[in-house]
């Protein structure tokens, strides 16, 4: 897919020449981010392993917020940073494929983020959900003999403490849970 286009001094190129595709050692000012890029994409590993990275630690909604800022003004950069097309003496390169791969990979980043934060979220709700189901579970069962009967009567009475404990796990989800919206509301509007 190498072609070129052959500037000459006295007429335009013609408009239907395909593109270049060649990287040259560039000493134009357009590409005075390219070191700032490499040291960016040497420092940034590949998306599932950047995730499980990021899973071990075990981050808040507003670390997950910041990272997923940074991602998208990363990508804002970039498309900014690097131009559509460069002339370069007589080659035009083109560099909107890279310039949109750059930029998809720092968006890809962000919403992964946001899956992960919405996977964790998720399976925190789910477990309290399963919590109070099987104390429901256990409530529903009729008993069949005395020791039955015994036993649920001791459920019962170990019922308040059991729920107040999960209160304060849900308390302690639902104040993540709302930090996971906000942080939700504010990513998605800025794509």
């Amino acid at each position: 897919m190498l072609s070129c286009k052959m500037y000459s001094l006295c007429c335009p190129p013609p408009p239907l020449l395909p593109h270049v595709y060649i990287l040259l050692p560039i000493a134009s000012p357009a590409f005075h981010c390219l070191p700032e890029l490499k040291r960016d994409a040497a420092s940034n590993p590949p998306l599932p392993r950047y995730l499980d990275e990021f899973q071990r630690e075990d981050r808040e909604a507003g670390d997950v917020k910041k990272e997923c800022l940074r991602h998208l003004k990363r990508a804002a950069e970039v498309e900014a940073a690097i131009p559509s097309a460069v002339d370069i003496g007589l080659f035009h390169v083109c560099c909107e494929k890279l310039r949109r791969q750059l930029s998809k990979k720092c968006k890809d980043m962000s919403a992964a983020l946001l899956n992960l934060l919405s996977a964790k979220l998720r399976s925190q709700a789910d477990e309290i959900c399963n919590n109070f189901r099987q104390m429901s579970n256990r409530l529903r069962e009729k008993p069949s003999d005395i020791e039955a009967l015994t036993d649920t009567r001791e459920f019962m009475k170990s019922i308040p403490d059991s729920v107040r404990t999960y209160a304060m796990s849900c308390d302690a989800s639902c104040v993540m849970t709302l930090r996971g919206r906000e942080v939700f509301c504010q990513i998605m509007f800025k794509c």
